[in-house]
């Protein structure tokens, strides 16, 4: 169980998908409230599937031959020196006490409905693998925003005890950082994934 606590910086409040860092991010994520701010603090999950369907033929045709490196040490590597006394953190029975970038397809096919979607979020991705410093930021830019736009994002307003259960293959959340000083805290827990894979077209 993974502890989201607003009061030790435990803020989700960047578009991300969990845990991407890894060879094999989390195929499910839970989270639950236990505690909530009196107003704010909502959670908003961007759908990758529907946002990569929705892109033109062309930028999709484009975008499937694309690798990605996600580095966890952009939005997660500050905790590998508080927690558990500078000991590291725990994944899959590995003790991590410094994160390693890994490659990702841009787009990964799921590996149950064979549906495509975009893997690249503001929270883990560093850059595209094989372009320029700016190229990489125009295409991330552009994905990101078309991967948040409101038709593609829904948004849920906790109340105590509420469960929310995701497939962290193809979605990003947000946690909205609107309740000031007001305490909130969320658990959290995921369940093992499997290693991302791209289109079968793709070279790398």
């Amino acid at each position: 169980m993974y502890s989201l606590d607003s009061q030790d910086n435990g803020f989700a409040d960047v578009w991300h998908t969990d845990v991407t860092f890894v060879r094999r991010p989390p195929a499910i994520s839970v989270l639950r409230a236990v505690v909530l701010p009196p107003n704010g603090g909502d959670t908003n999950w961007a759908d990758s599937q529907l946002a990569y369907e929705s892109l033109s033929p062309g930028l999709r045709g484009f975008i499937d031959t694309l690798t990605a490196v996600h580095d966890g040490a952009r939005e997660f590597g500050y905790y590998l020196a508080q927690r558990r006394g500078g000991r590291g953190n725990l994944w899959e029975g590995e003790t991590f006490t410094q994160l390693t970038p890994v490659e990702h397809p841009v787009v990964r096919v799921h590996p149950e409905s064979g549906r495509k979607g975009l893997f690249v979020n503001p929270g883990f991705t560093s850059h595209i693998v094989g372009v320029s410093e700016h190229e990489s930021r125009g295409i991330l830019d552009i994905l990101y925003a078309h991967l948040t736009k409101p038709e593609h994002v829904v948004r849920h307003r906790w109340q105590p005890g509420d469960v929310a259960l995701w497939d962290n293959r193809s979605t990003a959340h947000y946690a909205n950082r609107d309740y000031g000083d007001q305490h909130r805290v969320m658990h959290r827990i995921t369940l093992r994934g499997d290693t991302p894979a791209g289109p079968p077209s793709t070279h790398r």
